[in-house]
Order: C-alpha cells, then structure tokens, then sequence
C-alpha cells in the first residue's frame, strides 16, 4: 500500500515537472515570436537615433537559444560604416551580432532594455589619418540625436560585452601605429549605462602583432589578459587599474591612464615585467628568434619597465615622455648544449627619450657584462643626445669569437679569432665644431674568420691591429693607427696599413695592396632590397697632408700608384640609375689621377673618357672638397632623360629644406639634372647620339664646363632634323624641381614640316606652323626656367630674335582663312612666301611681332601685333591690294590661332601678360 501511493506520489510530480518543463519550454519558443515585432521596432528604432553611420543586415532573428539564457536578437551578416572621413568604408563586419534583451522589460516596461551585445566572426577596422581623424565615432551625441517622442523606446542599459573569433586591426598613421589582433576573444562585464564604471575584462588574442613607424615590435604573439579598466565617459578617460597580460610566456603588468583629447592623447602609462625568467622574455621576441629559442638553453631574472607620460598632439608637435629600462642578472644562455656557456651575462640599460626627441637623448648602460669560460666582456657608456653626443664609455674584452658563436648560435653567422679591446672615451662628438670625446684605446683581432649563410667561403686570415687616441678632445689632436689590417678572400690577400692624425687638417700615410671582388665580398653580407657588383685591384700609396692638397703644394705630397677598377656600380642620391665604370685604371701620382681608355655606361648611355682628375682625396675626405678635372669624353649613345633626378621635389640643391606645398603636378614631376656644387670640370664632348626630351641630336659636339652646379657649354652644335645646330647655353639647377638657363641658337635652313612633326617645343610654340612647308632659318637668344619634368616654363621666358623664311608655303592656316573669307580673296588662303625676316621678342608669356611685308599673288600683306604662347592672337594687318599696294585694307586678328576673329578696323585690346610667379 506505502508502495504504491510513493508511486503514485512520483508519477504526479513527474507529471507536474513535465507539464512545467513544456510550459517554459513552450513560453521560450513563444516568447521570441509573440514579441518579436515589438523588438525588431524599438531596435531599428534605437539604431536610427543613435548611429550616425550606414548600419545593414541580411537577417533579423529572435531566440533564447543562441546564447542560452538570454533572449537574443541577431542580426545576420552586418555592416556598420565608419564615421567621416570614412563614411563609405566599413569599420565593423560581423556574421552575426545579436542584442541581450532584458526579458522583465519586454512584460513590465514600455521601453526595450538591452544589456548584452556577442559579436560573432567579426572584423573591426579601426582607421586614424595624418589628421588625427578617426573611423569610430559612429555613436550621436547627445546633440546629435533625436529626443525620443515617448519612453517606448529601447535603451542600452549594458552589462556584458563578448567578442567571439574576430580580427582587429588598429592603423593610426598620426602616431605611425599598427596593431593587428586575430583570433580575438574577449569577455567585458560592467554598468557601461553608467558614464562612470569599473569594466572587467578577459581577452585571449591567437596573433598579436605591433607595428611603430613601419618597424615590428610584436608578431604572432600569443596574448593572454585579466583587465579591470574604469571608464569614465564624461572626460573619455580609462584607468587601467589592475591589468595582467601574457605574452606568450612572458607575464606583463599594464598600468596607468589614458585620456582622448580634442586633438589627441593624454597618457600615463606603466608596463612592467618585474623578476621574469630570461627564456620567457625572448618567447615575446619576433617568429625569427623562437627556432634559435627551441634549441638554446636560457637563464636569468629580467626585468623591464617601459612607460609613456605627457600628451601626444600631433599638430601642436607635443609628444610624451619616453623611458625604457632593462636589467638582467646571472644570465645563462647555451646554443646546443656548447661546451662553453656564456655565464654571468649582466645588462642594465636605462634610456630615455625626452618628448620623443633624439637629440633630448639619454641612454645609461650602467652594466654589460658577461664571461665565457676565461674570457670576458665589460662594458659601461652613458650618451646624451643623438646629433652632437656627449659619450662617457669604457669597454674592455678578451674574448675567443669561436666560443662565442658555439655559445651564442647566432644564426647564419660564423666567427673566429680572439680579439681583445681596451677602451675609453669621454666628451663629446661635433663634427661641425671639430670635437671628438678624449679616448684612448686598442681594439686587436687575430686570426679571424668570418662566415655567413649568403655565400659558401669565408673571409680569413684577418688581422686586425689598431690604436686609437685623443688627449685633448679635438679632431685636431685625434690619431688613428691601423698596423696591420689584412685579410684574405677567394685566396687573395688585401692588404692595408694606415697612420692617420690630426682629422682637422688629416695627415695621413696609406698603403694599400691587394684584389677584391666586391660581388663576392658583398654577398657574404648580403641584404635584402641592394646589390652590390666589381672588381677592384690596389697598389697605392698615399701621403701627405689635405692642406698641401688644398693649397697646391704638391711637392709635399707623396702619392702614387694604381686602381683599377672593372663594373663598379656607383650610387649618388641624385641619380635614379647606378653609373657603370665597365673598365678603368687610375694613375695616381701626387694630387692627380690620370685615366685613359676610361669605358663607363649609364642605363642606356655609354662613355669612353681619356684625362685627369686632381684634387681627389680632399673631394672624397671632406665636404668642402672640390673635384678638379679635364678629360675628353666621346659616346655612341647618350640618354639625358634617364638623369633626371628623383629626390624629394621639395627640397634644395644645397639646403635641407621642406615644404608644406605639394600638388599633384609636382608629384608627376620627374626632377631636373643637378650638376653638382662641388665639380670644376671642363670638358670635350662628342657623342653620335642624344635623346633629351623627345628630342634626337645627332653628331652632338661641344666644349662644357661645370663649376659651382653651373654648366656652360660653348661653341656646341649637333644635327637635329637634318639641320646644324650652334648653340651656347648656361644651365644651373635651383632645386630638384626647378632649373634656370639661357641660351643662344643659331639654326640655317630647317623644313618646317619636320620641325613641326619632332619637336614638340617647336609645335607648342609654333602651332601655326601645322599646315606650313618649306625651309627656313632661326637665329634667337632665350633665357628662363625649366620644371622638373626639363620643360619650359613660358611665362618665365625672356628673349628674341629672327626667323628667316625662305620658300615657305602655308597651307590651311585658319588666320589666312578667315582673312580670304572676309575679303573674298581665294588667293589668300594658301599664300606662298619667301625671302622674309620675322623678327620677335618674349616676354610674361607674350610674344611681340615686329612688323614685316611680305608678298604674293599680288598682294602686299603687312603684320604686327602680339600673340600669347597659348595661343591667343592680337594682331593689326594691313592688305595691301594689287598692283602696287598703295591702297590697302586695315584689319585686326583676334580669337586663337585654331578660331580666329576677322574685323575691319585697327583697333586692338591688349593680350593679358602671364608672369612667373616663382
């Protein structure tokens, strides 16, 4: 009996829990559906009053089941737009995002409250220009927004925030930094209604990455985060109070404020890794570092602290305070269990860096230390500033470089020999102010070895033997002595002994001996992006001191030998190509360098040059050096457009200067050729062939001289379109972007049609000339700028001269049409002319017509007046009538050479002059 009413007692409540569990399954599924209007309306509604980006979604669904226990409403596949300047790029993507409804405000509430938003696979661009404006600030004012009409409305009332499998990317080019955080995951739980309120956080980033200013700091770094942040939205304020990150392994405490300003940032920020283990701090270095890391046994305690204080506004140039310090002590590191670890490895380095500003520079290495068996390393330094150091340095080593690679397992890299250095250095480096700190010091190598992965030999047998002094701080009283160096390559030895002292007027005493390929040499220190080529062979000697240089006294100079050199590449930044020397033996002797049967090639150009060069060591030593020479060049083939220079086209030839001003003209532009400013060369030139400007030369000879980034050439003639040409001409580049020249040119009995078809100077100018045949003879002076595409400049041209015509025939000149229409005179349409000199002068963009006569078919025209070198004309015309031209038609010509204006009459108005504003 007790059996069966227990039973029956368990089957009711049974019964009852199953019809309770259908109920609330049955109100959860009908929930979502009963309201699902009343949410979607308040959502969108909410969304219009508070966004002020494009907001779209494919899909709207309602349920309890997506994030159980919640009441969710999803919208599928969104797009949230960024905020001006970005309005049509997207700042979020998201498969799906859905709201956190509060369930209590659906049944008791008018309004629709929303206290959690889940972003699923979502991407999140974040984009800051040079400007400091930002793609995220999507959200209205309140300004901005529409007052709700009543209380029926949905209100943000959020308490949880949560980021599922997402990618961020952060670029902010007004403060240079890139951040890219995929696999993101973050959890944030807090009162974000209130405008003040504490915001925990949890986040785990698969791949973090952290670049400044195009260089990484951080990639594909693990990231591993317990954040508790306050939030104040009134001031856009952030305490980072208690925050603990994980890179990777290495355990970093963040802590600090950071405050949006109107135009920029306020921060005081703390990052610090305090009694961290040597292994876990390299596992936070860059992807390259961890196959070493995998194979290298690492000891020690670390730590670090980083902070940044001070505002950052860009346009004001206010930037924070930067300090950086890191100490290790007892560090033990061992590459593939070597026989002989580095132990007692010590480093403590503080540096700071005042408002960001390297000359404010002060770096304190208190301690770098460390031993390897018996040998040792010791080193202490304190530099202030970057420019103009001030260095207190001692450095102390004896050290065998084959135990310190096995030991270290630097990768691609092989080293041997023992080098031991003895070093001290104190005061400061002014090369403009010629001081150098007081220093003495010896650094030796011998038997070294160098070896990398980039080429399959070493270089051997290096021996270094150096000394070092300065006793009174000055580079008057700085002695270099280098006894022996030497080394072998390729089973060629390079030898090399030189005594150098007093750098302020440097004497020196150099030998030299030896062959290198520089192709080869280099790939042993290959990188990425340059290139190096050539073959070099020495035997020199050179002595003396650079004032007897200077000051001619070549007796007292003890230079001589010979440098060959075979397809040596030599850069300039001025030179958008490398120039070629194919072949050429210099004979040195005393302050001249003489070279024959010199063979060099740039881009397509080539060059044979015979002649000498003298005062060469002081042009290569200094900066006020000046490069003296004559030499006889001749050439196949020259390209003058591949010269232009490439330069920042704002900048001066002689001067670091920049501009703000720029336009899309002057970025097309491809720069003008610089001779530079300290060249005294004189030269005798021929070459078959020249291109420059689309322009053909042919048999192109001349006499040129550089001096002080002037070139003059005289006596110069070439032949272009089958006509001679004699030319005299001063160039000299202004800046990068702008040249002035002048010149002279005489040019006997050119076709006119061939002129016009290639040169296009000559069809800008002389448009009129279309339709003209015959020959005829230019004799003109001009003098102007030129751009830094090696154009005219017109209005800046100034100038005259004659053409001469002789047999010319004029063909569909829409100025004779118009004067054969209004005349009724067929014959004036296509006059024929000859034995007649033009003459004109050019000035602010106007060119000035003397009168002249001409005749034909009877008639006796005469011209004068002004047209513009755009094309506009304002000229008088008297037509003269057959027989004699005693009786003739006054006219005037207006309009453009292409729609000219034909009336009776000689009254003008005078062409708008167009002036060179620069």
């Amino acid at each position: 009996m007790l059996h069966n009413k227990f039973k029956s007692a368990l089957l009711k409540t049974g019964k009852y829990l199953g019809i309770t569990f259908l109920v609330i399954f049955g109100l959860l599924f009908l929930m979502p559906i009963v309201f699902e209007d009343q949410i979607k309306d308040q959502i969108k509604k909410t969304a219009n009053e508070k966004l002020s980006a494009e907001l779209n979604y494919s899909d709207v669904s309602v349920s309890f089941f997506r994030h159980f226990p919640s009441l969710t409403l999803t919208l599928n596949d969104l797009s949230l737009n960024g905020s001006a300047p970005y309005k049509k790029e997207k700042f979020i993507t998201a498969k799906e995002v859905s709201f956190g409804i509060d369930v209590a405000s659906l049944i008791f509430s008018k309004s629709v409250k929303i206290d959690q938003i889940y972003l699923s696979d979502s991407f999140i661009n974040v984009k800051v220009n040079k400007k400091g404006e930002a793609n995220y600030n999507v959200y209205k004012s309140t300004s901005q927004a529409e007052q709700p009409k009543d209380s029926s409305d949905a209100a943000l009332k959020l308490e949880r925030i949560e980021i599922i499998n997402s990618k961020i990317i952060y670029d902010d080019q007004s403060t240079k930094v890139h951040l890219d955080a995929l696999g993101f995951n973050y959890l944030g739980k807090g009162d974000l209604n209130k405008a003040v309120f504490d915001l925990y956080s949890k986040a785990k980033i698969e791949k973090l990455n952290i670049v400044y200013d195009n260089e990484p700091y951080l990639m594909n770094k693990k990231v591993d985060a317990d954040l508790i942040t306050k939030v104040n939205f009134n001031s856009l304020s952030f305490f980072f109070e208690q925050n603990n990150l994980k890179i990777n392994q290495l355990v970093v405490d963040f802590k600090g404020n950071f405050n949006i300003l109107k135009d920029g940032y306020k921060m005081d920020l703390v990052i610090k890794s305090d009694n961290s283990d040597l292994y876990d701090v390299f596992t936070a270095f860059p992807p390259k570092y961890i196959t070493w890391l995998s194979k290298t046994e690492l000891k020690g305690n670390t730590n670090l602290l980083l902070t940044l204080k001070g505002n950052y506004i860009a346009s004001q140039k206010i930037a924070p305070d930067l300090n950086l310090d890191v100490k290790i002590e007892g560090g033990f590191v061992n590459y593939k269990k070597s026989a002989l670890p580095v132990s007692n490895l010590n480093l403590e380095v503080n540096t700071k860096v005042p408002s960001l500003n390297p000359d404010l520079l002060i770096v304190d290495g208190k301690n770098i230390s460390l031993n390897i068996d018996k040998d040792y390393l010791k080193s202490t330094f304190y530099i202030v500033g970057m420019n103009t150091p001030t260095i207190n340095a001692d450095f102390k080593a004896k050290l065998d470089l084959q135990k310190l690679s096995a030991a270290l397992g630097i990768p691609g890299l092989q080293l041997k020999g023992t080098l031991v250095g003895d070093v001290k250095a104190k005061g400061k480096f002014d090369k403009k102010n010629k001081l150098f700190p007081v220093t003495k010091g010896i650094i030796d190598l011998k038997n070294g070895y160098v070896k990398t992965n980039y080429y399959p030999n070493a270089i051997t047998n290096i021996f270094v033997n150096s000394k070092i002094e300065n006793q009174k701080g000055t580079f008057e009283d700085l002695k270099i002595n280098l006894k022996p160096a030497q080394f072998t390559f390729e089973g060629k030895p390079v030898f090399v002994q030189a005594d150098l002292n007093d750098f302020a007027d440097l004497n020196y005493n150099i030998k030299a001996k030896g062959e290198l390929d520089v192709n080869k040499i280099y790939k042993v220190f290959s990188q990425k992006g340059l290139d190096l080529d050539g073959f070099i062979k020495a035997d020199l000697v050179l002595k003396g001191k650079r004032s007897d240089a200077e000051k001619g006294n070549y007796s007292k100079l003890q230079n001589k030998g010979t440098l060959e050199l075979r397809n040596i590449g030599i850069a300039s930044e001025y030179l958008p190509k490398k120039f070629i020397i194919k072949k050429g033996i210099f004979k040195i002797n005393q302050d001249k360098m003489s070279f024959d049967n010199f063979l060099a090639a740039y881009g397509e150009s080539d060059f044979k040059m015979d002649g000498y060069l003298q005062n060469v060591f002081n042009y290569l030593t200094t900066n006020t050096g000046i490069l003296r020479g004559s030499f006889a060049v001749s050439a196949g083939h020259i390209n003058v457009d591949e010269f232009m220079s490439k330069i920042d086209p704002n900048s001066s030839v002689t001067e670091n200067k920049t501009s703000t001003k720029s336009t899309s003209e002057e970025k097309k532009q491809t720069g003008v050729i610089i001779i530079p400013t300290n060249l005294d060369l004189r030269l005798i030139a021929n070459a078959h062939k020249v291109n420059f400007d689309k322009l053909i030369l042919q048999n192109a000879s001349g006499n040129l001289k550089m001096n002080q980034g002037k070139l003059s050439m005289q006596n110069t003639g070439f032949n272009l379109i089958g006509c001679k040409v004699a030319m005299n001409a001063n160039y000299q580049a202004v800046t990068p972007q702008n040249a002035n020249f002048d010149y002279s040119i005489k040019a006997s009995d050119f076709d006119i049609k061939r002129a016009y078809n290639e040169v296009e100077v000559f069809r800008k100018m002389a448009s009129a000339a279309e339709k003209a045949q015959g020959i005829v003879s230019l004799d003109y002076q001009l003098k102007g700028r030129l751009n830094g595409n090696m154009e005219p400049v017109y209005p800046s041209l100034v100038g005259g001269g004659t053409l001469s015509v002789k047999n010319v025939k004029i063909r569909g000149l829409k100025m004779f049409n118009a004067v054969s229409k209004k005349t009724n005179s067929e014959s004036m349409k296509n006059p024929d002319v000859s034995k007649v000199d033009i003459k004109t002068t050019v000035k602010n963009n106007i060119m000035t017509i003397e009168r002249f006569k001409f005749k034909f078919a009877g008639f006796r025209p005469r011209i004068e007046g002004t047209t513009s070198l755009d094309g506009k004309l304002n000229l008088k015309m008297r037509l003269g009538l057959p027989p004699l031209g005693i009786f003739g038609i006054p006219m005037t010509i207006t309009g453009t050479q292409h729609n000219p204006n034909i009336k009776m009459g000689s009254k003008t108005k005078d062409l708008t002059e167009t002036f060179d504003r620069w």
